[in-house]
């Protein structure tokens, strides 16, 4: 999930429009319909997915459409909406494929999203 804050707009209208990149692949885009200054944030959050590689940094990016009254803006690559994805505490990765300790024996496995950690390296 993430969040922009709009200010200083006149009686602002139109859209924010998120995305969300793994390294230069677009993963999610999320709009928020805009009716004033405030905060809106993404209306579902990105979900990762349970198979495949998915440890490494994720990028959000912002775009406000603009309207009549009010310039489009856009925020890309700022360092504090970069966020990592670690694997849980006991995990082997090995060539990108995440392993998991199951009575000794070491197996690949696909974790659900939840067993994941989301960090952000910075808050703006």
């Amino acid at each position: 999930m993430d969040k922009a804050v709009l200010s200083g707009g006149s009686n602002p209208t139109g859209t924010i429009t998120f995305t969300l990149y793994y390294g230069s692949t677009l993963v999610d885009t999320e709009t928020a319909a805009v009716n004033a200054n405030g905060t809106y944030t993404t209306p579902n959050g990105y979900s990762l997915p349970t198979t495949g590689i998915v440890i490494g940094i994720y990028q959000w990016d912002v775009n406000y459409s603009g309207d009549t009254n009010n310039v489009a803006a856009s925020k890309s690559n700022a360092i504090g909406e970069l966020v990592t994805v670690t694997a849980p505490a006991g995990a082997v990765v090995r060539g990108g494929h995440l392993e998991v300790d199951n009575g000794g024996k070491r197996q690949p496995s696909a974790l659900p999203s939840s067993a994941l950690v989301w960090r952000r390296l910075r808050n703006v």
